[in-house]
């Protein structure tokens, strides 16, 4: 498992040693300007348009590719393929991922897999995953929380702080709030703060770097972190937003 890949994991299900999430009222502050960063990037109504949506997930370091995961998501229905290649094997999870349910399949011909925690990780992977696309669409969802922070110079331009809690996930730990930057109109994410993954580590400052468009809605599809440990990248490759996707895809394979 990747550091970045832990990063998410622990902002998504927290860690128990870290304590509760914060709690208290909403900031309306917060809350207009990530109202008027969804309306920036094409709005609610355009976001609700699109049904399916299908992408690959990369992480790399120095150009070298670390991780690559097939997705393929039925928005309406909460349907989910997700796909992988360990060790040369073919390993595919077919999800719900409203009801938290699903199989894992693995090798060729696919067998259905048998190892303890296998649905808990797919599920797990399928959420950190897509945190990175779609986190500018789940600032405002039920459950969380959304806080004016600090401001400070990022990138070289001024930029205001919003920590964001995500929904907590029932028998999980609290999750932990990312550090979200915004341009100080709000017009334009900038990018987040990871936590440390430890209690005397470094968080980790990642910047977007490239946004797509799929069916009138923006999407960030690249970002970055440089450093003494070199550069790291995060990719949403072959973003498609189809009109339909095959009922067979998310099927046995």
């Amino acid at each position: 498992m990747t550091v970045v890949l832990l990063w998410t994991l622990l902002v998504l299900f927290g860690c128990a040693r870290l304590g509760s999430a914060p709690s208290g009222a909403a900031d309306p502050e917060a809350d207009r300007l990530a109202g008027q960063l969804l309306g920036n990037l094409g709005g609610p109504r355009e976001l609700g348009r699109i049904a399916f949506l299908r992408y690959h997930f990369v992480e790399s370091h120095d150009g070298r590719e670390l991780e690559r995961r097939g997705h393929w998501w039925d928005r309406s229905e909460g349907r989910y393929r997700l796909t992988d290649l360990r060790q040369g094997r073919l390993w595919v999870a077919l999800l719900n991922i409203r009801a938290a349910r699903g199989i894992i399949f693995e090798g060729q011909p696919p067998q259905a897999s048998d190892q303890p925690g296998a649905l808990t990780e797919a599920l797990a992977l399928q959420m950190a995953d897509s945190l990175w696309l779609t986190v500018p669409t789940r600032l405002r969802e039920s459950g969380s929380q959304l806080t004016v922070a600090a401001e400070q110079s990022i990138a070289g331009q001024r930029a205001i702080g919003l920590d964001w809690t995500p929904p907590p996930i029932p028998g999980r730990p609290a999750p932990q709030p990312i550090r979200l930057w915004f341009e100080p109109d709000g017009t334009r994410l900038l990018g987040w703060t990871l936590p440390a993954q430890e209690p005397a580590g470094t968080p980790e400052l990642w910047l977007i770097t490239q946004w797509q468009q799929v069916r009138g809605f923006n999407f960030p599809v690249q970002w970055e972190r440089q450093g003494i440990q070199g550069r790291h990248q995060i990719q949403i490759e072959n973003l498609l937003a189809p009109a339909t996707i095959d009922d067979a895809v998310f099927g046995i394979p």
